[in-house]
C-alpha cells in the first residue's frame, strides 16, 4: 500500500475508533490529538523499506532496519507490533493525561497499517519469523489509483456512519 493509502486508511481507522469508544483515552481526547498520533504511527512498518517517505525522512533508523529485515518482515509482524507498544510505553509518560490518547491513537496508527497491508494480495508474515503470510486480498499494490478509491471510500464510510 502506498503512504497516501496508509494515511487515508489511518485517518479512518481512528474516526471509528473515537466514535465507538475504543478506549477511554481515545474518547476522551481532542480531534487533533489523536489523528496526529495516527498519522505519525501509520507510516512506521515500512522503516524496513529503502524508499519509503519514513525511511527518506529517518535514515539512520532506515540504513539499519533495510540492512538487516526485508521489506514486509519483522517490521510487519505481531512481535513487532507489541514491542512498538513497549517502546512507546516507555518513551511516552503515561502519567500525563494528554499523552494518553496520543499514546493509543499512536498503536491504533501502528495497526492500522499492519491491517491495511492485509488487505493487498502481497499479504503480511503476521507470525514472523514464520514466512506464511495473511492476506485478504481485495487491493492490488499495482493499482494505487484503486487503492487510493477504495481508502477513500472507507473514510467516506467512516465520516458518514460514525460522525
Amino acid at each position: 500500500m502506498t503512504f497516501k493509502g496508509h494515511c487515508i486508511f489511518s485517518l479512518s481507522t481512528i474516526i471509528v475508533a473515537k466514535k465507538i469508544g475504543f478506549s477511554t483515552n481515545i474518547s476522551n481526547a481532542e480531534w487533533d490529538i489523536v489523528i496526529i498520533g495516527a498519522l505519525l504511527s501509520c507510516v512506521l512498518p515500512d522503516i524496513d523499506h529503502p524508499k519509503s517517505i519514513i525511511s527518506k525522512h529517518f535514515k539512520i533508523f532506515s540504513f539499519i532496519t533495510c540492512g538487516i529485515l526485508n521489506h514486509r518482515g519483522f517490521t510487519h509482524s505481531i512481535l513487532s507490533f507489541f514491542l512498538y507498544i513497549w517502546l512507546l510505553n516507555q518513551v511516552l509518560p503515561s502519567e500525563l493525561v494528554s499523552y494518553r490518547g496520543f499514546h493509543d491513537a499512536m498503536i491504533i496508527g501502528y495497526a492500522s497499517h499492519l491491517i491495511a497491508d492485509i488487505l493487498t494480495t502481497t499479504g503480511i508474515p503476521l507470525l514472523w519469523p514464520y514466512r506464511w503470510r495473511f492476506s485478504f486480498p481485495i487491493l492490488n499494490p499495482n493499482t494505487p489509483l484503486k487503492e487510493t478509491l477504495f481508502c477513500l471510500l472507507v473514510l467516506i464510510y467512516s465520516i458518514i456512519g460514525y460522525y
